[in-house]
């Protein structure tokens, strides 16, 4: 999905900020509380959220009693997070240059937020390297394209491209990937599962005067042309709408816990 988080703030306006806190997040609270369900997170906690975005998962591990940590390329959106849970501690922060000192969390979150494959291994390293011993890392990401309707709905858009975008929610999607670069940065998956989480819009046009204000898929527009771009997606979309007109796409994360530490 074009999320929201540091490596596309760059092309992200206001308006695309407040659509995606008001349009697309509420809908992912789920995701949210599956983490922290996964994770074990409680009272006392001292939890990570990296690559914050808009403070999602942060929220949710407060209500569950954590002591919250957020970093994020963009300001805007930490100033949403620390809206969010005002008693949380966000600063601007590089995954791959995690602005704290080693062995300070309990788990580390990167949730929706590991985009490019160039950087994935120094941010899993840092993501470790920031855990106290005996820590967890928790990744989440977008499941393949055949097994989410949204992610096949971005990859029609993404394939209008003369090459593919480095930055992308689909990064790490594919089957395999993501378990060669936690291998490679020495942890160990511990516990590896598939959250459901659906999008619903009223109708495609209601989803589409959303998402073609959303960085990436604006910049595939301005690439190749709006109604090019709409056409694709609409046509990747149609098996997701309902009978009464709604847009319901049923989408797969995949969630993986893996050690903190290497060895």
């Amino acid at each position: 999905m074009a999320t929201r988080s540091a490596p596309a703030s760059g092309v992200w306006s206001d308006l695309a900020a407040d659509i995606w806190e008001t349009r697309f997040e509420p809908q992912r609270a789920p995701l949210f509380d599956a983490v922290i369900r996964a994770t074990g997170v409680g009272p006392g906690t001292c939890l990570l959220d990296a690559g914050c975005g808009g403070g999602g998962v942060s929220l949710a591990a407060f209500r569950a009693g954590a002591l919250v940590f957020g970093c994020d390329l963009s300001p805007g959106v930490l100033a949403t997070a620390q809206r969010k849970v005002p008693e949380g501690d966000f600063r601007v922060g590089n995954l791959a240059a995690l602005p704290y000192d080693a062995d300070t969390f309990d788990l580390a979150i990167a949730c929706d937020s590991l985009l490019s494959p160039k950087d994935v291994d120094v941010a899993i390293a840092e993501l470790s390297r920031v855990c106290k011993p005996g820590g967890h890392v928790c990744i989440v990401v977008w499941g393949p394209p055949s097994e989410s309707d949204y992610s096949r709905v971005l990859d029609a858009m993404q394939s209008l491209l003369p090459s593919r975008p480095m930055v992308t929610p689909l990064a790490l999607s594919e089957p395999g990937v993501l378990d060669a670069h936690i291998a490679s940065a020495g942890l160990r998956i511990l516990r590896d599962e598939i959250v459901r989480l659906p999008y619903r819009f009223a109708s495609f046009e209601d989803y589409w005067a959303c998402g073609k204000e959303l960085g990436g898929i604006k910049l595939i527009c301005q690439a190749v042309g709006e109604d090019k771009v709409r056409d694709a997606a609409y046509r990747s979309a149609l098996p997701s709408v309902r009978s009464n007109g709604e847009l319901v796409m049923e989408n797969t994360y995949r969630l993986v816990i893996a050690t903190g530490k290497r060895g």
